[in-house]
């Protein structure tokens, strides 16, 4: 996926590219102005790797869709406090037990 890039960095970048200027507190006269907001109802801050190595194509040459493992909570959060549990009574064979449940 190459190295993070920030989006301001990006930005700027392209606003010179197209030979314009960022509108900002030291160029008022400026073409287009970079306004910070918050994060909108689901977008994300990064993106997420493939964990599985199965992939599945797309009729897209570029884009891959997998059907990864998923835990419902009414199993997971049930599993995660016996796990404590165990582990506050340092017991370590029931501990890798759940483990070897939750972990594939």
């Amino acid at each position: 996926m190459g190295q993070p890039v920030k989006i301001y960095n990006l930005a700027k970048q392209m606003i010179n590219l197209y030979g314009l200027s960022i509108k900002d507190s030291n160029n008022l006269n400026g073409d287009i102005e970079i306004i910070f907001t918050v994060l909108r109802s689901g977008e994300k801050l990064y993106e997420e790797l493939l964990i599985d190595e199965y992939i599945i194509p797309t009729k897209h040459p570029l884009i891959y869709k997998a059907n990864e493992t998923f835990y419902h909570s009414d199993f997971l959060f049930p599993e995660i406090k016996n796990l404590k549990e165990a582990l506050e009574k340092l017991d370590k064979k029931e501990s890798l037990y759940i483990l070897s449940k939750l972990v594939p």
